[in-house]
């Protein structure tokens, strides 16, 4: 079939896309990767001309754990938005939808190799286009990777298949190319070899080129064997899993089992298949992390449900043992997923993000199924594609204010129980990213309930942050627990000893006054020294004036916070704060 038959379907693609995820477009980048790999980046990003562009492709930083991952061809397309854009989030959020409109022209075109008829394969392509699932990829700039990964993975089969049909010297070779390309972009696409097998297993059985009376010209047997051909994939493949797994090693990205034991992390890494499963079928919940209760042994009646989707699969793929393509479809499926299964133990234990290239599978046997089996498919295929269209278009608007986004996790039970370091991330993202300051107070409480808050390097920022806002919100009894706990995690760090002192002070001088002197003395600001000041004039000591006008004359903006603060909260000072108040007002007429 020729491309220019394929242009109204091409077309159709890039609406559907549009109207799917452009309400999310406008949103700006979140705290959850995205200043991981962006606007905190700008050491590596900020670098212009060739030197930036080589320091992308320097791997140092992640050997010696000092960056998670190294997929330096992502990071060329972050470095050149970043030249340009910098943190403004539109740009990122374009280019992931770029991606995703050709990852859906290329799923059409892949669908088309397999031996799917054209209208299959467009229904193929329509329902990946807007699939739920791929919010997430498509609506988060740290999403890039998906899509990216995804249509290089496309590219790269689509090569193998030409050079199987037409053996040229080049075809092979370019998909061998385009596999280390979509390597450097993800490592998910180590299910690659996989794939191939599942594609020459598909043309052995002659599926291919035979179930359609129309098909396109689809490949024969090529001259060398089938190890000759997946030799050089699979060395590849090997190469780059040492490479990530070591490097998942020096940067903590590869973990203990799930749970503490090994049973528990069979249980997880089982259960969460059944999740995807449901994810990729009937898609009802759209999260950034999912949290689990640990399990209770290999008892747990989760093992149980896995148990029983294996053996359905194993009974399905019998019962399609003359469907090829179907069971294609379900392989394409399991070994997509393979690289994210947890065999190799990492802190996610499953994601909506993971499932963007396997759901290629599912749409596929959804695909085939439809075409077989309904009289009025073109009806029933419309309406689903419009209902998936408008499902996405309304969760997209969602990313529109990041608190939407912590809100479902933050609030879910199984996250004050899950052991792992994400379900303490999820209380903490929603503390970020509240408005309401009790609402964010109730995140931290969670967070720091939740066991895997050890495992974060948060905590003590948790501790803090509480504190503190208990004493923004009048009750620092409540936070003084907090504080204490904080100066005893980490007492080198001044916000510990100011937490301390904002939740005793009027109620507890003794305590309050030394906190606070201590942390002035190990971060010297002007706030801090006007605080020592007032802590030291309502313990009736003289010398706290000459401090607090010190701190005043030096930074007025930043001294007179905590002196009008003062003043609601020790009425009594107010006669003697009248001459450091005076040198307020000139700075806030100023600003007026």
């Amino acid at each position: 079939m020729t491309a220019r038959r394929l242009w109204p379907i091409d077309g159709l693609l890039l609406v559907v896309c549009v109207v799917a995820f452009g309400p999310g477009m406008p949103a700006g980048l979140i705290r959850y990767d995205d200043s991981l790999y962006l606007f905190r980046n700008t050491e590596l990003l900020g670098r212009p001309g060739l030197e930036g562009l080589l320091a992308v492709w320097d791997s140092t930083r992640a050997w010696d754990g000092r960056f998670v991952e190294f997929f330096p061809l992502r990071d060329t397309v972050y470095w050149l938005l970043y030249q340009r854009f910098e943190t403004w989030g539109l740009p990122y959020h374009l280019a992931t939808l770029l991606f995703h409109v050709v990852a859906s022209v290329l799923a059409l075109r892949l669908a088309l190799a397999l031996g799917l008829s054209r209208w299959a394969a467009a229904a193929t392509a329509l329902l990946f286009a807007v699939h739920p699932i791929h919010i997430e990829s498509v609506e988060w700039a740290s999403g890039l990777k998906d899509p990216m990964f995804t249509a290089a993975l496309f590219v790269s089969l689509l090569a193998y298949a030409r050079g199987r049909e037409r053996p040229r010297p080049w075809w092979l070779p370019l998909s061998l190319l385009l596999f280390i390309a979509a390597l450097l972009v993800k490592s998910m696409a180590l299910s690659l070899p996989l794939l191939l097998l599942a594609f020459e297993a598909l043309v052995g059985r002659g599926a291919v080129g035979t179930v359609h009376p129309e098909p396109p010209v689809h490949p024969e047997r090529s001259r060398g064997g089938l190890l000759a051909r997946l030799a050089g994939f699979v060395v590849v493949a090997g190469l780059f899993l040492v490479q990530f797994v070591l490097i998942g090693k020096a940067n903590a990205a590869v973990v203990s089992p799930h749970g503490g034991s090994l049973s528990s992390h069979v249980v997880l890494a089982a259960w969460a298949q059944v999740k995807y499963l449901k994810q990729a079928l009937l898609p009802s919940t759209f999260r950034l992390i999912y949290c689990f209760e640990p399990p209770t042994g290999l008892t747990d009646p989760r093992l149980l449900a896995a148990v029983l989707l294996l053996l359905g699969v194993a009974a399905l793929a019998w019962w399609w043992r003359k469907q090829p393509l179907l069971l294609f479809g379900v392989a394409w499926y399991f070994a997509c997923l393979l690289p994210v299964s947890n065999l190799v133990p990492f802190p996610a234990v499953m994601a909506d993000r993971y499932l963007y290239a396997a759901v290629f599978g599912v749409c596929l046997v959804l695909a085939v199924l439809l075409e077989r089996l309904v009289r009025l498919r073109n009806v029933v295929l419309g309406a689903v594609v419009l209902t998936l269209t408008l499902t996405c278009a309304a969760r997209s608007a969602l990313w529109l204010d990041e608190e939407n986004l912590w809100a479902e996790p933050d609030e879910d039970p199984a996250c004050l129980v899950d052991t792992g370091r994400p379900a303490a991330d999820a209380h903490l993202l929603r503390f970020r990213a509240a408005k309401d300051r009790r609402v964010a107070l109730q995140a931290l409480e969670r967070a720091l309930i939740t066991p895997g808050l050890a495992q974060s390097s948060h905590q003590c920022e948790a501790l803090q942050n509480a504190a503190l806002l208990t004493a923004e919100l009048g009750e620092p009894a409540r936070g003084e627990p907090w504080a204490q706990q904080a100066t005893q995690q980490c007492p080198f760090d001044a916000l510990s000893w100011s937490a301390l002192a904002a939740t005793t002070a009027h109620r507890k001088p003794d305590v309050a006054l030394p906190a606070a002197e201590r942390a002035w003395r190990l971060e010297r600001t002007a706030a801090g020294q006007a605080l020592v000041g007032l802590h030291q004039l309502e313990a009736g000591r003289d010398e706290g004036m000459i401090l607090l006008m010190d701190a005043v004359r030096q930074d007025p903006l930043e001294a007179c916070v905590p002196l009008k603060m003062w003043l609601n909260d020790v009425p009594a000072l107010a006669p003697r704060l009248n001459v450091p108040l005076e040198l307020c007002q000139p700075t806030n007429t100023q600003s007026e």
